[in-house]
């Protein structure tokens, strides 16, 4: 699976620590270990990309340094919104141990994780606007009729929720056994199975549980590996199932693509465009000198 894009306003330098100006004085780890991964490490996925572990504990296992600033950078996650990546820095995995005061925030150590690159890799970064080739999600059909995909929610999100943080009987989806394992309330992207699989051939769905059109662009963006706009102009909240293949399987197995399984199941056709967005440059990013 892959990874919004680039007029340039430069917002300024920064010595990575946050993407707003520095402050005064940088939180940093009290020691940290920052060394090569062995050559049989298995990468690191987004989600295990820098773990605050009890205790103070800060670790990233095979980890790449784009990898750490996508995860440690949320708002400049998507395909094309770090500019100036050479290859080592996309390539070679690093493992992290570093260790802060037992009391400190996840939040105060990730912000000590940025000052760790800065110190640790010399990053440093700006922001700017540029404008990129992106992807526009807009209506497939003249008459505006939507997809089966779409649908009326099943529950009551805000009443789900409200459930959960009292401990209270949650509310019961009426399309479970339809959709079998989706998560109410809650958009991900996760594998068909012979129980969950409406489209036949089908490989993996992206599932949304009382969400707008927006919740679901970015993991249709990392899919089609570009930024993707909504300009469908619905704000209405949907249940949304869509179903779809990333490689190819045997011929007349095979699920549709994922532009495809959009402009079926939902009713939503992908079209070029370009628009400006903020992207991160790299300036300047070294190898560690060993520990």
């Amino acid at each position: 699976m892959r990874l919004l894009l680039g007029v340039v306003t430069l917002v300024g330098t920064m010595q990575l620590g946050s993407i707003n100006p520095q402050p005064a004085v940088r939180p940093t780890f009290q020691v940290a270990s920052v060394k090569r991964s062995r050559s049989d490490v298995t990468p690191a996925t987004p989600s295990v990309i820098g773990e605050v572990a009890p205790g103070g504990a800060w670790r990233a296992k095979g980890a790449t340094v784009y990898g750490l600033i996508r995860t440690l950078y949320p708002g400049y996650s998507l395909p094309g919104q770090i500019q100036g990546v050479s290859n080592w820095v996309g390539g070679e995995f690093y493992d992290i141990d570093a260790r802060a005061t037992a009391s400190a925030s996840p939040d105060e150590m990730r912000e000590m994780a940025r000052t760790l690159l800065a110190d640790r890799f010399k990053l440093r970064m700006h922001t700017e606007k540029r404008e990129m080739p992106v992807y526009g999600l807009v209506m497939a059909r003249k008459d505006g009729r939507l997809g089966a995909g779409l649908m009326k929610p099943a529950i009551d999100c805000d009443a789900y929720r409200l459930a959960q943080q009292h401990g209270d009987p949650l509310p019961t989806d009426p399309t479970r056994k339809k959709f079998g394992d989706r998560r109410p309330c809650a958009t991900v992207l996760m594998s068909v199975v012979d129980g969950t699989r409406l489209i036949p051939g089908a490989q993996v769905r992206i599932s949304a549980g009382s969400a707008r059109i927006r919740d679901i662009l970015e993991l249709v963006s990392r899919e089609l590996g570009r930024p993707v706009l909504d300009k469908t102009g619905l704000m209405e909240l949907f249940d949304i199932e869509v179903q779809f293949s990333i490689t190819p399987v045997v011929v007349g197995d095979s699920g549709p693509p994922l532009r495809a399984a959009l402009a079926d199941q939902l009713g939503l056709r992908v079209e070029e465009s370009r628009a400006a967005t903020d992207v991160i440059v790299i300036d300047q990013v070294d190898r560690p000198d060993p520990n």
